[in-house]
């Protein structure tokens, strides 16, 4: 029965019955053994059982005899046809199947004791999808609860000898911007934080004065490897905001109040505050470390993605900033405009990819002298994290690092003579966000791509029909077409991602919209008449749902320390994540159609 529990409460919705509810079915279950093409139920049966699958893999099948769905371990059937009392299709195992059979008496009385499992029958695809964030929320947050301190970047220590004059150890503590310093003494260690120096003025001490005479000891020390829940407990019993962190002995480390609250909620601010004050690359690569745990953080908190996405676009872009700033002089930028391009220019990109970047420089002001530089700069992101973009889309490369005229040049080109780069350009190009400079020069150049081009409706269709460069990844039949030559997986970019971006990029690209933002870009279109606002909302959905399946599937393969892609692998998804990425792929294929129609691309060659 244990066991018969155990596995129950890990498949929704099951996880939410009490004790006494599941030890109750646990008792008034049964077992079925199914050989390979068993016919568990038939067209018009009545059926008596849900079907919960332990072990094998179960077919839908229609009366048309054509697979609809497959059913794989921890996936249960046929619910609607035990609420209608009538099974609509056959169901036929794939292979030796091993089932737990809940009877449809059990099954009610379980329904109607329990308002949450009940409500999972009748939900809308929708409202299962909120069901499920909230249920990754709660799973999400129990794992922070359980996270060490070895997983916080630590600030570095500072340690001054007990003899060190409370001058020179105030002016040490300044210079390296610290509020917190460690003070060595032949014994042991103490601390001084900034709250410490006012007893210089009520001890009436000279600043000559050695600092261990405003030092505390013995400091409060904590292990690297322990809980980060029990550094707060700590610090809470202790009344202090800081503790030093030792590993096997060695002081490694303060961590601060601030951090591990930061660490529980948003750490957003306090890596803003640490981008903004580093100096160097060491600095700000230490600082944007923990990137990945913002991420997590505020996804299990059920933040939508899109609302994620724009809040780590600042945080990327303070990045930006501060390598610009330490690639070239005032004077160089103070004659160009810095540019994001691609996913970081639409505020879409969560991990870090290919940096896509361009520098567009005031006429006139063009030197040699700003490639260097510009390699400098490409070099910096890189070594902090930011991949050289495969088609070398960055400001070390002259073609997007030049002066504005020569872009106008570029436009015409593009638009007079357009080739398959050129629209990859082209898109790169409408999504280009300006980090620093002159916000006209960008919308001056993109209005002059609109009056190139906006009006050319053969132009607008080539450019367009990228959207159906790629099959959606969704059967005639509703079954998911994998990819055979990559472990049987869906690139869910190609199949879902890139035609809502590139749609909704071609009809800004029409109706002028400078927005770059996918999201905003389907409002505006939206606004303008051109959808309707139900299909306007169910895109959104769709697009959302899509980026939070990847970046799931990305979080993966981060703590597999595998390299980062775009496949997701179906045959990992519970039965409601499949319905859900089944639903969105729906929606693009709408999208899809409307296009086609819309650009007549039909009638392109």
């Amino acid at each position: 029965m244990n066991d018969i529990i155990k596995f129950l409460s890990s498949i929704h919705p099951f996880d939410e019955l009490n004790e006494q509810e599941l030890d109750f079915i646990a008792q008034n279950i049964d077992i079925g053994y199914y050989k390979e093409n068993s016919v568990i139920l038939e067209n018009d049966d009545i059926p008596e059982f849900l079907y919960i699958i332990l072990k094998g893999n179960v077919k839908e099948v229609d009366r048309y005899d054509e697979t609809v769905y497959i059913y794989h371990e921890k996936d249960f059937f046929d619910t609607k046809g035990l609420l209608e009392d009538k099974t609509k299709n056959r169901f036929v195992t794939i292979e030796e199947t091993i089932t737990y059979e809940l009877s449809k008496t059990v099954f009610k009385k379980i329904i109607s004791s329990n308002k949450n499992f009940k409500t999972f029958f009748y939900e809308s695809v929708a409202q299962k999808l909120q069901r499920l964030k909230n249920i990754d929320k709660n799973r999400e947050l129990s794992g922070f609860l359980t996270a060490r301190i070895n997983e916080v970047v630590l600030k570095s220590p500072l340690i001054i000898k007990s003899d060190t004059s409370i001058f020179d150890a105030i002016s040490n503590m300044q210079s390296c911007r610290k509020e917190i310093a460690i003070i060595e003494n032949i014994e042991t260690y103490g601390v001084v934080t900034d709250r410490d120096l006012r007893k210089t003025v009520l001890k009436k001490l000279g600043f000559d004065e050695p600092v261990e005479k405003i030092a505390t000891f013995p400091a409060i020390t904590i292990n690297s490897e322990d809980f980060l829940f029990n550094a707060l407990l700590k610090m809470t019993k202790k009344g202090i905001k800081h503790l030093v962190v030792k590993d096997k002995g060695q002081i490694i480390g303060t961590l601060e109040l601030a951090e591990i609250l930061s660490f529980f909620s948003n750490q957003s601010y306090l890596i803003t505050t640490r981008i903004e004050s580093a100096r160097t690359l060491e600095e700000l690569k230490s600082a944007s470390l923990n990137f990945i745990n913002v991420i997590k953080t505020l996804s299990a908190k059920g933040i939508k993605i899109r609302h994620l996405s724009k809040l780590l676009h600042e945080l990327h872009k303070k990045i930006y900033e501060k390598v610009y700033i330490l690639s070239f002089p005032k004077s160089f930028r103070e004659a160009a405009t810095l540019l994001v391009l691609g996913s970081e220019g639409r505020a879409e990109q969560l991990i870090r990819t290919d940096q896509d970047n361009a520098l567009i420089i005031k006429n006139g002001y063009f030197k040699n002298e700003i490639l260097e530089y510009a390699k400098e700069f490409s070099l910096g992101l890189m070594a902090l994290g930011y991949p050289k973009c495969p088609g070398n889309i960055m400001v070390s490369n002259p073609y997007w690092c030049k002066e504005e005229k020569n872009y106008k040049k570029m436009i015409d080109k593009w638009a007079m003579e357009p080739r398959e780069e050129d629209f990859i350009n082209i898109s790169v190009f409408l999504d280009a966000y300006v980090i620093s400079g002159d916000l006209k020069i960008l919308e001056e150049l993109k209005n002059y791509l609109f009056d190139k081009v906006s009006e050319n409706f053969s132009f607008l269709s080539n450019f367009a029909k990228q959207v159906l460069a790629f099959d959606t990844p969704l059967g005639f039949f509703n079954n998911f077409m994998v990819d055979k030559s990559h472990n049987d997986e869906i690139d869910i970019k190609k199949g879902g991602i890139f035609p809502i971006v590139h749609g909704a990029r071609a009809l800004s690209l029409q109706y002028r919209i400078e927005n770059t933002n996918t999201v905003e870009r389907i409002k505006e279109i939206n606004n303008l008449g051109i959808i309707d606002r139900e299909f306007a909302t169910e895109l959104i959905e769709a697009y959302d749902s899509l980026l939070d399946f990847r970046l799931k599937a990305a979080f993966d393969k981060i703590d597999k320390t595998l390299e980062i892609d775009n496949f997701i692998d179906p045959k990992k998804l519970s039965k409601i994540e499949r319905d859900i990425l089944k639903d969105s792929f729906k929606i693009v294929d709408e999208f899809k159609k409307f296009l086609t129609y819309h650009f007549k691309l039909e009638m392109v060659s």
